[in-house]
């Protein structure tokens, strides 16, 4: 990827295969999936959990401990955790079309930190915003925290092969997890 140009990241094939992980979850937990209202708040507090695990693991704040700025080897796994709750709120607010290609802008930033803030606080964002139902602004939201997901991603050095292919090994994962009674 090249950061000095804006480019476009096509989620379709993720959004496909987090739609059947999040239908066959839903299938088998039922019970726990009948108000939409909480299950909506809860997959939107799970991303801004996932955010912070994988923020956890970048060490970029830790400036107290000798492995400051040195990421951990689980990073980019902790990052698709991430996208994985990005897709399923989007999936819950049937925003999927609308963002299945999303463009990446070129403009850089200051610091990791400052993206992993801004990721919180759009997510944020869409809290304050769902008694609303402002799908709009949600969908811009997530645009944002997209935009700031795949910066981090080019950042550490990988790119939306990498991220694909994680994706596509975890959510393998995810159904074996749900299958075992997770």
């Amino acid at each position: 990827m090249d950061e000095r140009k804006d480019y476009v990241v096509d989620l379709r094939e993720l959004f496909k295969m987090q739609k059947s992980l999040d239908t066959y979850i839903a299938k088998e937990k039922s019970e726990a999936y009948e108000d939409h209202v909480v299950r909506k708040l809860n997959k939107v507090f799970a991303l801004k959990v996932e955010i912070h695990e994988a923020w956890n693991d970048t060490m970029a704040f830790k400036m107290w401990s000798d492995k400051y700025k040195k990421p951990k080897d689980t990073l980019l796994k902790e990052l698709v955790d991430v996208l994985h709750f990005i897709l399923s709120v989007a999936l819950e607010f049937n925003l999927h079309k609308k963002l299945g290609t999303v463009v990446i802008t070129k403009q850089s930033f200051a610091n990791i930190n400052k993206m992993f803030f801004y990721m919180d606080k759009y997510t944020s964002r869409i809290y304050n915003k769902m008694p609303y139902g402002h799908l709009y602004g949600i969908k811009m939201d997530l645009i944002a925290i997209i935009d700031a997901f795949f910066k981090i991603v080019s950042y550490y050095g990988w790119n939306f092969d990498d991220v694909y292919n994680v994706y596509v090994e975890k959510n393998k994962e995810n159904f074996k997890r749900q299958e075992s009674g997770y």
